[in-house]
């Protein structure tokens, strides 16, 4: 429930600062209801998935230098009240989510914190651990066997209770951890590389990568087949049957009308539409890497919907102006 919410919100965030950055939509009052729209958009994504902050901060600074560049091209200098209301709300949103986070967050003693640490190893190590094994130092495999490694590589979910373990072994737990994940870096950084790069390939463009992996031809990770799982729990058949329409349609008719329809569209067209795909694409890609970087374990579908949605989108709409021009062009 609270990715639907937080994927709504991000959503409706990133739809605001697209009215924003069209520079002759709108006078002062409709960009003042519209900051305050935003800002309260802003606090609540933040609020149900912390790492929207850190997304919707990275879209604001974006936002705020796509602007600035518009209007230096259309007026030689940029906007001071526009300028200084996107900080204003940046500074209000941080602080607010920040400051109800330190009042209202409790510990959880069953999973690892979330500081560098944990994610360097919820990122490089697994599933390698067995690999590195021998080459640990002596302090880390007094801590857990090899068998312990082999049990942490077979499944995503392994990866928390290793690492809670690690930690709460003594003083020594975070430096055995942060051992770990050099000794890792240090073994196999080719692997390590090469699978945050497909993992932010997967978050960057799931409506490709999810349905491949729906039919095998892609390898179906665990987060993928956990998804499949709970969407099939009750008419499997019915589940796989609606998938395999969904995404027929799209990859027989979705992308290469979209393909058709860019190649299409004149010059002009699309300068005038730089600033709001400059944007959108910004927020996919923006996305795809936070989640590709701090969240390790394979990449999550559910992590990737902001983008996913944007992109679905993007290919309807380019499909719908497209039909538009061969309606008015036969008229």
């Amino acid at each position: 429930m609270c990715f639907d919410l937080a994927t709504s919100f991000t959503l409706l965030f990133i739809a605001c600062l697209l009215c924003l950055s069209d520079l002759n939509g709108g006078g002062g009052t409709y960009r003042a209801r519209l900051m305050v729209v935003i800002l309260a958009v802003f606090v609540l994504m933040s609020l149900i998935r912390v790492e929207k902050l850190y997304l919707a901060t990275f879209l604001f600074v974006i936002c705020l230098g796509s602007h600035a560049l518009g209007w230096w091209r259309q007026h030689g200098r940029i906007e001071p009240r526009l300028t200084i209301a996107l900080c204003l709300v940046l500074i209000c949103g941080t602080g607010s989510v920040v400051a109800v986070k330190k009042l209202t967050t409790t510990v959880d003693y069953d999973r690892p914190p979330l500081d560098l640490p944990s994610i360097a190893f919820n990122r490089v190590v697994w599933p390698h651990l067995a690999a590195v094994y021998p080459k640990l130092p002596d302090d880390a495999k007094r801590l857990f066997s090899f068998e312990d490694a082999v049990w942490f590589d077979s499944h995503a979910n392994n990866v928390y209770p290793l690492l809670s373990r690690l930690l709460s072994s003594g003083s020594d737990g975070k430096h055995v951890v942060n051992e770990i994940t050099y000794t890792t870096l240090r073994v196999m950084p080719v692997t390590v590389v090469g699978r945050t790069f497909w993992d932010f390939i997967k978050y960057a463009i799931s409506p490709v990568i999810f349905p491949l992996e729906l039919v095998n031809v892609l390898k179906q990770s665990t987060a993928t087949a956990w998804t499949l799982s709970r969407m099939a729990m009750f008419h499997p058949t019915l589940t796989r049957l609606a998938l395999l329409l969904t995404y027929g349609a799209f990859f027989l008719l979705g992308l290469p009308l979209t393909v058709l329809a860019v190649a299409r569209t004149s010059c002009n067209d699309l300068r005038r539409s730089l600033s709001a795909l400059f944007i959108v694409i910004a927020a996919i890609l923006g996305n795809a890497g936070l989640f590709a970087i701090f969240a390790g374990m394979d990449a999550h579908i559910r992590y990737a919907l902001p983008g996913y949605t944007m992109l679905v989108a993007l290919a309807g709409l380019a499909n719908l102006v497209w039909a538009r021009k061969m309606i008015q062009a036969s008229e």
